[in-house]
């Protein structure tokens, strides 16, 4: 019953810290993912063949191309229960946190209990408090597209959970084994899940001085779980991929290539581990750490004391405390593994800390309660927890007001980031409020060589600049941008001709407005462009609709219709948001 109240405090606590977030409107990439494809969502049901790795082009939605159908139906479910609205989003998010905590909670117990903890409850329930309110997880809880965290921790968890549940009855881990499964399903970060298993197997069976049969068969079924997942996704699904893009910023400080990963991945780890023990300095957008020797020095000394610090504990047996610290390090191997692939812009992102800081919060409450005798000194046990409790509490709300909108995040964003993604998405966000000269502002310090960015990004800034001419008007202004984004990036091939296409659509319709002769002659060079962009990228959806009222336009209605369907079957870049599906959709009806 106690662990039942407890349990249920918790998850309340959890709700509180972040009933702020619960208004926060969509921001980042939710607009993309998920508002802008709310119809979409709501008419997407997955069969169960979904749920098992297949060919990329065979997914009606994907998230940066990557296969998560357990955040991908969760989206799903949302939009048909809650619509466009955004406060039920972050309700999901709010509550798979809460259910999260109360895991944290029971998996200590669970844990500390054998490894024959007689506080295990009380340890336990500060370790889970401080898991609700810690601030680097403000990201992941407010920011709806960072859900595959939040879902992957709560199935690593359960799985855990009955995992050390099945040395009593080996019924466990027949239902240990799926949801493992289903943390596979929400995020690549499972992976690493059963060395978790492995590293508690061997020291649980290390401190009583025998190793089970359990531990080997129990292990071993995961890793082979692992491994067949792992090859099923490299045989049909490609998504794992390639050490390409390395990086660094700065000189290589060694000739030997391979030196400079292995030291660069020491610096990424330092970088991770300052954030979970100084949770003060937050940044939504870091592109890339330094690679110097200052950062360097600092990485190894870092290395020395973690080693130091593990052989301290295997010596005086502290053997839940040596499983905290390895949880951290197990867990933090894909963030470091990211900071030297180029999968995302932002590879070094807070988020990513929320699996790891399941491990910080127990060493962190282990090694406060091992170093004062809280039995002898109460009174300075409430004072300091309740102190740190209070500090982190005001940290985690007044990072979630960033989180309010795209406007507040890229504005703070910009403050803390020299990136050019801050200045551009801020640009963005002032750009969506009608703040055109601000945004243009923005824009153009995105372009500044100084600012830290690579080509084809800047070539997305230059894009924006177009776009944002193309507003006010100023076709000429936006027809020089969009040919430096083309010289910046000849990826952006299609989506140049598509602009000078979408130009001379305006034009046209400006031109029939004011009566004037030459509207047809617009139409025709706007449509000259947008075949160019189709033979690039047929699947771009804006594009076929754009060719659907081009063609509408010119009397063409037949090939009018035939692009409007091909805009509303088009699961590539460019799908189309709720208004133009529907205005796809008018076009069908009227002219069919």
């Amino acid at each position: 019953k106690s662990k039942l109240y407890l349990s249920i405090i918790l998850f309340l606590f959890s709700l509180l810290c972040y009933f702020p977030s619960f208004t926060s409107d969509f921001v980042w990439d939710d607009i993309i993912y998920i508002r802008n494809e709310i119809e979409q969502l709501r008419y997407f049901n997955p069969d169960l063949s979904y749920f098992i790795p297949t060919r990329i082009q065979d997914l009606s939605l994907g998230y940066f191309g990557i296969w998560r159908p357990i955040l991908q139906s969760s989206w799903a479910v949302d939009a048909k229960i809650w619509g466009d609205s955004a406060s039920g989003f972050h309700l999901t998010n709010i509550l798979l946190h809460a259910i999260n905590t109360v895991m944290v909670f029971l998996v200590s117990v669970l844990i500390f209990r054998e490894f024959e903890r007689k506080d295990a409850k009380g340890v336990s329930f500060i370790c889970a408090l401080l898991f609700a309110l810690y601030p680097v997880h403000v990201e992941t809880v407010s920011f709806i597209s960072a859900r595959s965290d939040l879902l992957c921790a709560m199935f690593m968890m359960l799985s855990m959970y009955l995992f050390v549940l099945s040395y009593r009855n080996y019924f466990y881990i027949v239902l240990s084994v799926p949801f493992f499964y289903l943390a596979l399903l929400s995020k690549e970060t499972a992976l690493v899940f059963p060395l978790l298993l492995i590293v508690f197997a061997f020291i649980r069976d290390f401190k009583n001085k025998i190793i089970s049969k359990s531990t080997i068969v129990f292990t071993g079924l995961f890793i082979l779980i692992m491994a067949l997942y792992y090859l099923a996704r490299m045989w049909k699904y490609s998504v794992f991929p390639d050490f390409v893009d390395i990086h660094f910023y700065g000189p290589r400080l060694f000739s030997n290539e391979l030196i400079n990963y292995m030291n660069y991945l020491l610096i990424s780890l330092t970088y991770y581990i300052n954030q979970l023990v100084y949770p003060f300095e937050f940044n939504v957008f870091v592109g890339k750490l330094e690679y110097s020797v200052k950062n360097l020095i600092s990485a190894y000394v870092l290395a020395i004391l973690l080693c130091t610090f593990i052989t301290i504990l295997i010596r005086r047996r502290k053997y839940f405390i040596l499983y905290s610290l390895i949880w951290i390090l197990v867990t933090l191997i894909p963030a470091v593994g990211v900071s030297i692939i180029y999968l995302t812009a932002s590879p070094f992102s807070e988020r990513f800390l929320y699996i790891p800081s399941i491990g910080f919060c127990i060493t962190a409450v282990l090694l406060t309660t091992d170093l004062v005798d809280f039995r002898k000194h109460s009174v300075i046990k409430y004072a300091i927890f309740t102190c740190i409790f209070l500090i982190l509490f005001v940290l985690n709300f007044k990072e979630q007001y960033n989180w309010r909108n795209n406007s507040t995040l890229w504005a703070a964003a910009v403050k803390r980031s020299p990136e050019y993604v801050a200045h551009l998405n801020y640009g963005f966000a002032l750009l969506e409020l009608g703040k055109y000269t601000e945004a243009e502002k923005e824009f153009l310090i995105a372009l500044d060589p100084s600012v830290k960015g690579r080509d084809v990004e800047r070539a997305n800034a230059a894009g924006n600049l177009g776009n944002l001419y193309i507003r006010e008007r100023k076709f000429d202004l936006a027809e020089k941008y969009f040919k430096k984004a083309l010289k910046f990036d000849k990826e952006y091939k299609a989506t140049y001709y598509y602009q000078i296409g979408l130009i001379n659509y305006i034009k046209g319709n400006l031109e029939n407005r004011a009566n004037g002769n030459s509207a047809a002659s617009f139409y025709r060079i706007a449509l000259k462009n947008l075949k160019s962009s189709y033979k690039i990228a047929p699947g771009y959806g804006k594009l076929n609709l754009l060719l659907a009222e081009v063609y509408l336009k010119l009397g063409q209605t037949d090939r009018a219709v035939d692009y409007a369907d091909k805009s509303l079957h088009s699961y590539k870049k460019g799908m189309l948001d709720t208004q133009m599906r529907q205005r796809a959709k008018e076009i069908i009806k009227i002219n069919k």
